[in-house]
C-alpha cells in the first residue's frame, strides 16, 4: 500500500527513499544524537516528576484532611491540558532546556500524584490492623505496610507518567528546543523532508516501546507484586 500510494507521488517518499533516509541520519550520527537527547530530558523529566509527587502524594494518601483540602486545586490543574503550559513556559524560558523539563513535569506530575495518594489511602485496613497488634509504630506501618503495599500502584502511575513524559518530551522539541527527535522533525519540514519526517515519527514509536518494557521489567523486579499482577492478566489474555 505505501509503495502505491508514492507511487508517481511528489508528497509520499517512497519507503525505499525513506530507509535511505535513516540510513543516512544515522551515519552521520544525527540520529543517535537527537534520540539521546529525547530519551535523556524525559529521564531527567521524570526523576524530577518521582521526585516531587511520589513523597506528597504519600502525605496526602495518610492524612485525610491533606486531601480533602487539596482535592479541588489537584482536580483543576489535572483537567487543564499540560500542552497550554507551553506557551507560558515559553514566554518565561525561552528555548532552553528547562522548558521542556518543565512542560513533562506539568504533564506527568498530577496523574503520578493522584495514582499515589489513591494507592496508599486504598491500603487494606486488616494490614494496619495486624501491625499495630504487632505493636508497630506510625513510622514502621509506613515504612514495612503502607509503601510495600501501595508500590505496585505506584509503580503503574510512574509507568503512565512515562508515557506522558514521552509524548511531552516530543511536543516541547517541536516548539522550543535545539535538539531532540521532534527538533529533527522540525528541522525537516522546514526543509520539506517527508522521508525524514518518516524517519522520527518511527524513531519515537520504537523508542517509545521500548522505554515502557523496560520500565515494566525493573519495576516487576522491584515489585513482586507487580510481577504477579502482570502474570495474571498475560494469563487471562
Amino acid at each position: 500500500a505505501w509503495v502505491a500510494a508514492s507511487s508517481g507521488s511528489r508528497l509520499i517518499p517512497s519507503p525505499v527513499a525513506t530507509t535511505a533516509a535513516a540510513w543516512d541520519l544515522a551515519a552521520s550520527g544525527q540520529l543517535g544524537e537527537a534520540s539521546a537527547a529525547s530519551v535523556m530530558r524525559v529521564g531527567t523529566g521524570l526523576l524530577l516528576v518521582v521526585l516531587s509527587a511520589i513523597p506528597l502524594g504519600v502525605l496526602f494518601g495518610l492524612s485525610p484532611r491533606l486531601r480533602s483540602a487539596s482535592f479541588a486545586v489537584i482536580a483543576l490543574a489535572r483537567a487543564l491540558p499540560p500542552v497550554a503550559w507551553l506557551p507560558l513556559l515559553v514566554a518565561f524560558w525561552g528555548l532552553q532546556e528547562r522548558t521542556g523539563l518543565a512542560l513533562i513535569w506539568v504533564g506527568a506530575f498530577f496523574p503520578l500524584l493522584i495514582s499515589t495518594t489513591e494507592a496508599v489511602s486504598g491500603v487494606e485496613r486488616l494490614y494496619l490492623d495486624a501491625a499495630t497488634v504487632l505493636d508497630a509504630s506510625r513510622w514502621q506501618r509506613v515504612v514495612h505496610v503502607v509503601l510495600p503495599a501501595a508500590l505496585p500502584s505506584i509503580l503503574v502511575g510512574v509507568r503512565y507518567s512515562l508515557g506522558l513524559g514521552w509524548m511531552l518530551v516530543v511536543v516541547a522539541e517541536l516548539a522550543a528546543a535545539s535538539s531532540g527527535l521532534g527538533y529533527l522533525i522540525q528541522n525537516a519540514k522546514l526543509d520539506i523532508r517527508l522521508d525524514r519526517i518518516l524517519v522520527g515519527i518511527a524513531v519515537i514509536a520504537v523508542l517509545g516501546f521500548a522505554l515502557d518494557h523496560v520500565f515494566l521489567a525493573v519495576a516487576s523486579r522491584i515489585s513482586p507484586l507487580l510481577r504477579l499482577r502482570e502474570e495474571e492478566v498475560v494469563a487471562w489474555r
